[in-house]
């Protein structure tokens, strides 16, 4: 008997869903445009482990910028938490929490499952 997989099926064991919300795994996008060409965009891939990873990038008048960031996440209720302990100081952001189908808003910025 053979079992293959596919997707996300090769990440780490998958976080208790009563801390980590399922519905949020997955990748998420956020882009402003703000002229002709200059754009931010902003990438957050929730893990079923409880990690997370993103990408910015920001292009204005020819110029681009771009960083990666990886960390951790939980929710509780309708409460997300993202802890960065790879930041120059450890950050913590606790958020509240907003879905509607393929939309999730938090921290005021709205953005669109992929």
């Amino acid at each position: 008997v053979g079992m293959a997989a596919c997707g996300d099926d090769d990440e780490g064991e998958p976080a208790d869903p009563a801390t980590h919300d399922p519905a949020l795994v997955g990748t998420w996008v956020e882009r402003y445009e703000f002229g002709e060409g200059d754009y931010e965009e902003d990438t957050l891939t929730f893990h079923r482990d409880g990690t997370l990873d993103g990408y910015y990038v920001c292009v204005e008048e020819g110029e681009k910028e771009s960083y990666s960031y990886h960390g951790l996440w939980h929710t509780s209720g309708n409460r997300l938490t993202i802890v960065d302990p790879d930041a120059d100081e450890d950050y913590t952001g606790v958020y509240s929490l907003n879905y509607e189908g393929d939309q999730l808003r938090f921290d005021g910025v709205t953005y669109h499952k992929q």
